[in-house]
């Protein structure tokens, strides 16, 4: 007859003592997290992916909201936390919820500058298209927060490159914060080169008022029309003078910008110039006021 050393028995008869596993709602309880709601959303915005799982194995429902009105996949897109973002959507999130303020999930990633999760978001059906509570939709919020990656996913996805608000278009926005890679990238999905705001000022104004050469030369390589005009006859030229912009002047000159050309009041560029003491580029624009 074999004999079991007793030191084994010992742990055997222990193991055999010991008490059922612990339910995800009392592992929750372990971690120190309270089973609600608002804790569900929250440990979704810190990226806490174990206490994710737990409260939806312990029953949460998937979108159920926060005293905000937020989800725990809008919190989650929010934070970049891409696989929380994809455990939520596995247990059937709703990619499409919003808030009071009409945040969606997709529209808080793009605001962040969170690609991977914006992309992850389209695959499941989010809406490149859809607005926001304040008329912006993601491409807009992308381009706002100057995250060309972003944008690249949404235009790649169908948003679309002319897309224009009350008062921006996305080519004009991108041009007047300097982005260059968000203005090539727009182009190249065919944004509408000669939109203009409710003053005239197209994209090329914006970027030349700002002083930034690239984008006046990417604007005029896709056909932006230098001698546009605002509402009160002003050029792109008269605004790269006027601010002081001497690359953005030179690059307009080398587009074949008219140096003497006038707004509705009679000034010219080098007027403008002179006005604001850039002597410098009015002496290169060859023109005395």
């Amino acid at each position: 007859m074999t004999r079991v050393p007793l030191p084994l028995l010992v742990l055997a008869l222990v193991a055999g003592c010991t008490t059922p596993t612990a339910t995800p709602r009392e592992r929750l309880g372990g971690l120190g997290v309270p089973y609600s709601a608002a804790a569900f959303v929250a440990q979704a915005g810190e990226g806490d992916i174990e206490a994710v799982r737990l409260f939806l194995d312990a029953g949460m429902p998937v979108d159920v909201r926060d005293g905000d009105g937020v989800t725990a996949l809008t919190n989650a897109a929010a934070g970049g936390f891409v696989d929380v973002v994809n455990a939520l959507l596995a247990r059937g999130a709703s990619v499409q919820p919003r808030n009071v303020r009409g945040l969606t999930p997709l529209t808080a990633a793009a605001w962040a500058g969170h690609a991977d999760v914006v992309d992850t978001l389209l695959a499941h059906g989010a809406d490149p298209n859809s607005v926001d509570g304040t008329g912006q939709n993601a491409l807009m919020l992308a381009v706002r927060s100057q995250h060309p990656s972003v944008v690249n996913a949404l235009l790649n996805k169908g948003a679309p490159a002319w897309f224009q608000d009350d008062h921006w278009s996305a080519l004009m926005l991108a041009a007047f914060l300097g982005d260059g890679e968000t203005v090539k990238a727009l182009v190249a999905h065919h944004a509408n080169v000669e939109a203009a705001d409710d003053r005239g000022m197209t994209a090329l104004m914006y970027a030349a008022s700002q002083g930034d050469a690239d984008v006046v030369k990417t604007l005029v390589a896709a056909g932006a029309k230098v001698e546009a005009r605002d509402v009160a006859g002003h050029t792109a030229l008269m605004f790269a003078a006027n601010n002081g912009r001497m690359d953005a002047v030179m690059a307009l000159k080398d587009a074949g910008a008219d140096v003497y050309a006038r707004n509705r009041n009679g000034k010219n560029a080098a007027a403008y110039a002179l006005t604001n003491g850039h002597t410098d580029i009015a002496a290169v624009l060859d023109r005395e006021s």
